[in-house]
């Protein structure tokens, strides 16, 4: 920022001039206004080498994701998606996602900044938002699977951004996705689905599904082929996020704005 970049050089002179003022004279007058300008310099101190650096700043970047959910922003969304399943966000319009979306469109876009640019500030917000979330309970907000290899997305994520019906049989370890009349079966450490009610079709999976305490974890080449869904890992955390379709375009069109700042 142009102004930052300005002013606090501005500061650091008239820091010098009334210390200076105040030394040569003995007069004790200047303290208060010295104090107030050291309170200022500290204050302005990440911002200054943000602005020397070209670095957005966190402040900006919750503005811009302000302004973005507020429809301000809505001029960058140059198509409508249609959205995987029948989850609550049934358009492409910001402003019309539950503050649960929100905040995972928003972390999800604070990732791909920091994937573009390294911003300290994005990962230093994704760090906090993401905690938040969990702390929370935002159900589209989970523990990322203990498996360096390949990324995962619990079922029960997924229903809930897909719009899917979910039933967990902790006696079996299975899992089973409904959507529609078409039911997928998942069973704890295997590579194999069960399609429908009965055991007459199955769909094999790259990777075997996993458990992690009760929480039975889907592959995530498998989630998006099937039903459209995608991880976003998050940066210095151990938690993700789960996208459909319809959120997953927000985000890039929210990273866009951060882009442009």
């Amino acid at each position: 920022d142009q102004n930052v970049s300005l002013v606090f050089p501005a500061l650091e002179d008239i820091h010098e001039a009334l210390a200076a003022e105040r030394d040569i004279n003995g007069d004790s007058s200047y303290d208060d206004a010295i104090a107030a300008v050291e309170e200022a310099i500290l204050g302005s101190r990440s911002a200054y080498d943000a602005a020397l650096q070209g670095e957005v700043t966190s402040d900006q970047l919750e503005q811009a994701a302000d302004d973005f959910f507020a429809g301000s922003s809505a001029s960058l969304l140059d198509s409508q998606t249609g959205s995987t399943g029948s989850g609550s966000a049934g358009s492409t319009d910001p402003t019309s996602l539950t503050e649960n979306e929100k905040n995972v469109v928003y972390l999800a876009a604070l990732q791909q900044f920091y994937d573009a640019t390294q911003s300290s500030a994005a990962k230093q917000l994704i760090g906090s938002l993401s905690q938040k979330q969990m702390n929370l309970g935002n159900p589209l907000v989970f523990r990322q699977v203990e498996d360096p290899s390949s990324e995962y997305i619990p079922a029960s994520a997924l229903a809930q951004a897909g719009g899917l019906r979910y039933v967990w049989n902790q006696n079996k370890s299975q899992g089973t996705l409904a959507q529609g009349s078409k039911y997928y079966t998942f069973a704890a450490y295997s590579d194999l689905v069960q399609k429908g009610r009965t055991e007459s079709s199955f769909d094999q999976m790259a990777k075997a599904a996993k458990l992690q305490g009760d929480t039975l974890y889907i592959p995530e080449d498998y989630a998006q082929s099937t039903f459209g869904m995608q991880a976003q890992y998050l940066t210095g955390t151990s938690y993700a996020v789960v996208l459909n379709e319809e959120l997953a375009a927000l985000a890039e069109s929210l990273c866009s704005q951060f882009l442009s700042i």
